[in-house]
C-alpha cells in the first residue's frame, strides 16, 4: 500500500489520499472508515466518555497507526479534524450541488418565461401585420372605388358633352337651312321687284307714246288694272316674306341668346366643378397637414416603455380598479417591464406589466373623459387588463 493512497475498506481499491469517494465502487470513504474505526475502537475507562474512533491505517498517507492514536506519526494529520473536514467538505459540496440544481431549475423557468414572452410578442406582431394588411387592402379597395367613380363621372361628362355638341350641330344645321330658305325668298322678291320695275318702265313708255296710248287706251287700262292687282299681290307676298324673314331673324337671335346662355351655364358648371375639386384637394391637404402635425406632436414609439416615459410624473387616466371606469392617477414610474401609478385618494401604488396593457390613447389637446358627470382632459388614457378569479374559472 503506498504512502500517498488510501485503501477502500469496502472493495479494497487504492484511492488517492485526498479522495472523498472510491473510484471503483463509489462509496464515501469517510463514512466507511468511520464504521471501520468503530469496530477497532479500544473501550475507554468506565468513568470516561469514549473518544473519537481511530483508524488502524492513516487515511491520508496509509501508514499503520495504533488504534488509540489521535494523529498519524508519519504525516502528522489529526484524525478527528481530518474526518470533520471531510464531512464538512462533503456537506458543502452537497449544498453546492443543491444550490446548482436550484439555480438550474430557476434558469430553466426563466428560459421558459422568455420563450412564452417571445411567443406572445410573435403573436402580437402577427396580429399587427394582419391588421396592417387589412388596412392596406381597405385603402386599395377605397382607391379603386374612387377611381371607378371618377371614371364613371368622366364618362358621363363626356357623353353629356358629346350630346351638347350633337345638339349644337343640329341647331347650326337648322339655322343654315333657315338662312338658305330666307336667301331663296329674297331672290324671289328681287325677281318680282325687277318685273314690277320692268312693268313700270313699260307703262312709262306707253304714256310717252300718246297715240299708241290712245289707240290702246282701253287695253292699257285693263292691263294696268291687271298689273296693279299683280303688284298688290306681289306687295302682299313681299310683306309676308319680310315678316317671315323678321320671324326667322327673331328665331335666330333667340337661338344665339340660348346658345350664349348655354355656354355661360356650361362655363359656370365647369367652374363649379373646378371649385369643388379645388376645395376637395384643399380639404385633403389640410387633413394631411393635420395628420402630420398630430404625428409630429404625438410621435409613435416602438414600445410601451418609450411611449409612457414622456408622461412620467404627470396625471393620467387609467382603469386601475374598475375595468369600465377611467380614473385619475399619477404615472409614478416607468420601468423596463412594468409601470406604476400612484392614487392619492387611497395612497396606493398600482403596478402593471406591459403585457396587461389593452390600449393607449393620446391626443394633442388631451383626451376628454366623462367622470361623475364632469368632463376631464388627460394627456393619455391607459386601459389595462383585469383578471377576476371565481372558484376554478377565470374571467377577463
Amino acid at each position: 500500500m503506498g504512502s500517498n493512497s488510501i485503501q477502500c475498506p469496502k472493495c479494497g481499491n487504492e484511492n488517492d489520499a485526498s479522495a472523498i469517494e472510491c473510484d471503483k465502487c463509489g462509496v464515501t470513504l469517510s463514512l466507511v472508515l468511520k464504521k471501520s474505526m468503530k469496530k477497532n475502537v479500544v473501550s475507554a475507562a468506565p468513568d470516561q466518555e469514549a473518544g473519537p474512533p481511530n483508524p488502524a491505517v492513516c487515511p491520508k498517507c496509509g501508514h499503520d497507526v495504533l488504534p488509540s492514536a489521535a494523529e498519524c506519526i508519519k504525516c502528522g494529520i489529526i484524525f478527528s479534524k481530518y474526518y470533520e473536514f471531510q464531512e464538512r467538505r462533503q456537506k458543502e459540496e452537497q449544498e453546492k450541488a443543491e444550490a446548482e440544481a436550484i439555480k438550474l431549475e430557476q434558469e430553466k423557468r426563466e428560459a421558459e418565461e422568455i420563450k412564452k414572452e417571445e411567443a406572445l410578442q410573435k403573436e402580437r406582431k402577427k396580429a399587427e401585420d394582419l391588421k396592417k394588411q387589412q388596412e392596406i387592402k381597405e385603402r386599395e379597395e377605397k382607391e379603386k372605388a374612387e377611381a371607378l367613380k371618377k371614371e364613371q363621372t368622366e364618362k358621363e361628362e363626356k357623353e353629356k358633352s358629346e350630346a351638347l355638341i350633337r345638339e349644337q350641330e343640329q341647331e347650326e344645321k337648322e339655322e343654315k337651312e333657315i338662312a338658305e330658305a330666307v336667301t331663296k325668298e329674297k331672290q324671289t322678291v328681287e325677281l318680282l321687284e325687277n318685273e314690277v320695275a320692268s312693268l313700270v318702265m313699260n307703262t312709262a313708255s306707253l304714256k310717252m307714246d300718246t297715240e299708241t296710248l290712245k289707240k290702246a287706251e282701253q287695253e292699257a287700262l285693263k292691263k294696268n288694272k291687271t298689273f296693279q292687282k299683280q303688284i298688290e299681290l306681289l306687295t302682299q307676298e313681299t310683306d309676308a316674306l319680310r315678316l317671315g324673314a323678321e320671324s326667322l331673324k327673331k328665331q335666330k337671335d333667340a337661338l344665339e341668346e340660348a346658345e350664349v346662355r348655354r355656354k355661360e351655364a356650361q362655363e359656370a358648371e365647369r367652374k363649379a366643378e373646378e371649385d369643388k375639386a379645388e376645395a376637395l384637394r384643399k380639404e385633403r391637404e389640410d387633413k394631411q397637414k393635420r395628420t402630420d402635425t398630430i404625428l409630429k406632436t404625438l410621435v409613435p414609439k416602438p414600445n410601451f416603455e418609450e411611449l409612457l416615459k414622456k408622461y412620467e410624473g404627470e396625471e393620467i387616466g387609467i382603469n386601475y380598479d374598475d375595468p369600465a371606469e377611467i380614473k385619475r392617477a399619477q404615472l409614478a414610474k416607468v420601468n423596463a417591464d412594468h409601470f406604476s401609478v400612484l392614487v392619492m385618494e387611497n395612497e396606493l401604488l398600482y403596478s402593471y406589466p406591459f403585457g396587461n396593457i389593452l390600449s393607449i390613447v393620446e391626443a394633442v389637446d388631451g383626451v376628454p373623459v366623462d367622470i361623475s358627470g364632469e368632463t376631464a382632459n388627460y394627456p393619455i388614457i391607459v386601459r389595462v387588463l383585469h383578471l377576476m378569479v371565481k372558484k376554478k374559472w377565470s374571467f377577463i
